[in-house]
């Protein structure tokens, strides 16, 4: 959940009166003070959240199993996903994913509640099967894909990068971090 400044449901802090805030003064603040201040509320939003996930072909890499389940980095970054899917979905919080294939192509799910998410878990997993045996790629890369999210994707978002980080990162990779 976002904690946004309104006229929300849960009392954030008192603030001094500004002319025309007639609406918002706490009256018992006042009479015990003497001085009109206002109320300041939170207000309670849900969140998309966004998994941006590098499945380049370094992503099919290791051989010690992560989970009783996961012989890939790129199925234990599918148990990290959908254990976030789950947990977005009990709060009605909309999923949606970016997913960077090892070639290089770039599959985008916006974000969506309910059964229309599932798309993008779908996805994922299908990914990862039709991938098995992928050992290099001379694909653009995770980086592309993240330089791509920052120009296309603009909604206020919690975004959740699975990767490897084997790629060299910058500061200006992130740079959609400042404006989503």
């Amino acid at each position: 959940k976002s904690k946004t400044n309104g006229a929300g449901f849960d009392f954030m802090e008192h603030a001094p009166y500004e002319e025309g805030q007639e609406r918002f003064v706490d009256w018992l603040a006042f009479g015990r003070t003497g001085e009109k201040q206002i109320k300041r509320f939170r207000e309670e939003k849900n969140v998309p959240l966004l998994l941006a996930a590098d499945l380049s072909s370094s992503m099919f890499g290791g051989t010690e199993k992560f989970f009783d389940f996961c012989t890939y980095k790129c199925e234990a970054a599918f148990a990290v996903a959908a254990s976030l899917h789950f947990s977005a979905e009990k709060y009605s919080d909309p999923v949606g994913y970016h997913l960077a294939t090892p070639e290089g192509a770039l599959r985008h799910f916006e974000p969506k509640k309910g059964p229309d998410a599932y798309a993008g878990l779908g996805a994922f997993w299908d990914v990862i099967w039709e991938n098995q045996n992928v050992r290099e790629y001379d694909g653009p890369g995770f980086l592309h894909a993240l330089d791509r999210l920052s120009y296309e994707y603009y909604q206020p978002s919690l975004i959740f990068i699975l990767s490897d980080f084997t790629e060299t990162f910058l500061p200006q990779h992130f740079d959609f971090c400042k404006k989503v």
